[in-house]
């Protein structure tokens, strides 16, 4: 099975080529008029420096020399080009020659199984049938796949591979793969879709979520000058000052010898400014709650967390050898590192 991208998105081709799974390109006139390119040969050579497998371009003309000539032409870009072809009698005297010189065609514009058997016994390298169009007309573009397989495999002599385009769901993907298709060329919003399921993306969102549930305190939580810190005789104006400025919510209140003796909290603020009009008149040591709830750097930020929903708390202070406040964990933290992801 080879999975090709159908695109000149130079973004979308660059994206995937790293994935190293699919087989090359497939482009057509109308893309490179989507995206303004004029000078294709250019961007040929551009893609094949990059991308490692076919780009598939198209060789037009009225007559099968014309057809050739354009395929010769579209041979000396780079030597991975494979050409389009239309089919048409013309086309498939083209294909007759050009199979004769070794060049790689791919038979387009498919709908039938008897045009697929023309294309197969000219020699073509592909025939393309697109069954998003046949869809667009009410027929069954996945039948025809069926219907060529289980033709070409009664005549062995054709080994032509069979190349599925114009696919619009995931669903036509998987068909075609069921089937047996040798190729399948893709539009970028359906690889999108074919990468994603909704229970994929609820495991891992799962073991992300797990993933930091296991991290310990000291991997999520602010430490040195972030931490913020007043001393017991600080103006509440000062305090207010703190805490706006380290933006955690609260501050930690410390005395003489640098221990942690309580905790200011942004709602400890609102609460004493609505019970007592001369707030700016007191000190931190006159607010502060006196027993701060403290965890060591070394449990789980699951443990914290627990700890926070078991005394109604937001934020955990992380003490040092000499009771210092050494650092903070705050559960916008912890949700930070959940809703990033």
């Amino acid at each position: 099975m080879r999975l090709f991208i159908d695109t000149v998105k130079r973004e979308v081709i660059e994206k995937y080529a790293g994935i190293k799974i699919f087989s090359g390109v497939t482009t057509t006139p109308t893309f490179f008029r989507a995206e303004g390119i004029t000078d294709i040969n250019k961007e040929i050579r551009r893609i094949s420096e990059f991308i490692n497998g076919e780009i598939h371009i198209e060789a037009l003309g009225n007559t099968a020399q014309e057809i050739i000539e354009n395929a010769r032409s579209n041979a000396r870009i780079a030597p991975n080009v494979v050409s389009k072809i239309p089919i048409s009698q013309e086309g498939l005297k083209a294909v007759v020659k050009l199979s004769e010189e070794g060049i790689k065609t791919n038979v387009h514009l498919i709908f039938s199984l008897n045009q697929a058997l023309m294309a197969g016994l000219a020699g073509a390298t592909y025939v393309c049938p697109l069954v998003g169009r046949l869809y667009d007309i009410g027929h069954d573009g996945l039948g025809l796949i069926k219907e060529i397989i289980m033709g070409f495999r009664n005549y062995p002599e054709i080994k032509s591979k069979i190349m599925v385009s114009s696919v619009r769901t995931p669903e036509h993907v998987k068909i075609a793969i069921m089937l047996g298709a040798d190729a399948i060329t893709i539009p970028d919003y359906v690889i999108e879709l074919m990468f994603n399921h909704p229970l994929t993306s609820k495991g891992i969102e799962i073991f992300e979520q797990d993933n930091i549930m296991n991290k310990f305190v000291r991997d999520l939580m602010h430490t040195g000058s972030i931490v913020p810190k007043v001393n017991e005789d600080t103006s509440i104006k000062d305090v207010i000052i703190e805490i706006t400025k380290k933006n955690l919510g609260l501050t930690t209140v410390i005395n003489k010898e640098e221990k942690l003796s309580g905790i200011i909290t942004d709602g400890d603020i609102r609460r004493a400014i609505q019970n007592n009009p001369n707030i700016y008149e007191i000190q931190a040591r006159n607010l502060m709650n006196v027993n701060p709830k403290t965890i060591s750097k070394d449990v789980l930020v699951s443990e914290a967390l627990k700890n926070m929903r078991k005394f109604g708390i937001t934020q955990l202070i992380i003490l040092g050898i000499n009771d210092e406040p050494f650092g903070l964990i705050h559960i916008h933290d912890i949700l930070k590192q959940q809703y990033s992801k």
